[in-house]
């Protein structure tokens, strides 16, 4: 039988925060382009910019929990949206690569509480349809970033120049925060604060759940981050085509999200986890192996559907592994395991980039997407020998 889903003004709300937040982390990608021509760096050093946002995140992800048992649900939101716009607005006011990679950690920190909050918030709201509610989640997530590269490509156009990109995403949170003091939001316990004699820790089980989180995370911004600088480099597409070329990647996301979150009413999350690995990889072939534009842009979609449903799931099972009082922790360290994606490997692939060039150095996306397959078939053979071996102990 489907499983029912209901949403109400809680949950659009937590959406579309967590929305914004994806837009300022994908907008990174676009705007590198413009940040190297202006700045006159070298990948390697425009990726720092994904790095400082990363570390912001790491931090969050550590913090988080502790922040959340001081402040609440509620207090931690708002916070932080009103810290990641004040970086966005510093981030277009700097004039040199150390003032807008310190206004990216300042967004990375501040905003990933979000990140932190927000799968935690609906995995406790949602329980047993808590895989839907990522998935859909996502989906606006991924609607709202598709946005970013094209209103950044859209902007570059004009006089108004790519920097109102960020200043349009700044004003529409400001109208967010008007009907913030409005919502009604579900009371939800805070944490426990542990005892300093008893430290709680996550078992075990959850760390090999979190390794696939890092991996997938890693995949989805290998192609975010640099995927229209190859497209420039390999397959002739200028500038401003390339950075709006990101939105046909997002836009596939959005798709297969969509489609995952309607599918996952009646498949087991594993299985479309595994079939979505085998097209990403399939995709990122395609994307590739071709330095025809219409070849390449076909490959990066069919990347982005395999894509889409990586992250949503590979989350939830990590969060749905441990105990519901540990969910706060377990969404936290799954923040921690989103920033050290995002901090090392788009780092690694612009590093390689620069030594062996951008088409050499994507060939470390296969190379996750292929680990990541592994590690999945691992976890799932486990999961099914542990659920055979609980019903024998019930029947006993």
């Amino acid at each position: 039988m489907p499983k029912t889903f209901r949403r109400d003004r809680e949950t659009w709300f937590t959406f579309f925060l967590l929305a914004v937040f994806g837009y300022f982390l994908n907008i990174l990608g676009p705007i590198t382009p413009f940040l190297r021509e202006e700045l006159y760096t070298t990948y390697t050093v425009a990726g720092f910019h994904f790095s400082a946002f990363a570390i912001g995140m790491l931090v969050a992800g550590l913090l988080g929990d502790r922040v959340l048992i001081r402040f609440g649900y509620r207090t931690t939101l708002g916070a932080s949206a009103a810290g990641i716009c004040t970086g966005a607005i510093a981030l277009i006011l700097g004039r040199n690569v150390i003032l807008t990679i310190s206004a990216s950690f300042f967004m990375g920190i501040l905003g990933s509480f979000t990140l932190v909050l927000v799968p935690s918030m609906l995995s406790l709201k949602y329980k047993d349809t808590s895989a839907i509610a990522l998935t859909e989640l996502n989906t606006v997530a991924s609607l709202v970033g598709m946005l970013a590269p094209l209103i950044v490509g859209a902007m570059a156009a004009t006089v108004l120049g790519w920097r109102f990109a960020v200043i349009l995403s700044v004003f529409v949170v400001v109208l967010m925060g008007v009907g913030y003091r409005q919502i009604e939001f579900t009371t939800f316990p805070k944490p426990n604060r542990p005892s300093p004699k008893k430290r709680v820790r996550l078992p075990l089980h959850y760390w090999i759940f979190w390794l696939g989180v890092f991996l997938v995370v890693a995949v989805e911004f290998c192609f975010i981050f640099w995927g229209s600088n190859y497209l420039i480099e390999n397959a002739g597409i200028q500038t401003k085509g390339a950075s709006s070329s990101i939105s046909l990647f997002l836009g596939a996301m959005l798709l297969g999200r969509w489609f995952g979150s309607r599918i996952l009413r009646k498949t087991q999350p594993w299985l479309v986890l595994l079939v979505s690995l085998v097209l990403a990889l399939a995709g990122f072939f395609l994307f590739w192996s071709q330095t025809s534009p219409f070849f390449s842009l076909t490959g990066f979609f069919l990347a982005g559907l395999g894509v889409a449903n990586l992250y949503p799931i590979s989350l939830d099972r990590a969060i749905s592994s441990v105990p519901s009082s540990l969910s706060s922790l377990a969404s936290a360290r799954g923040a921690l395991a989103s920033a050290s994606a995002i901090l090392t490997l788009p780092l690694l692939l612009g590093n390689l980039a620069d030594k062996m060039g951008m088409h050499f150095a994507f060939l470390v996306v296969p190379v996750l997407i292929i680990l990541t397959s592994i590690l999945q078939i691992v976890l799932t053979n486990k999961v099914k020998t542990d659920r055979i071996v609980q019903l024998e102990i019930d029947n006993l």
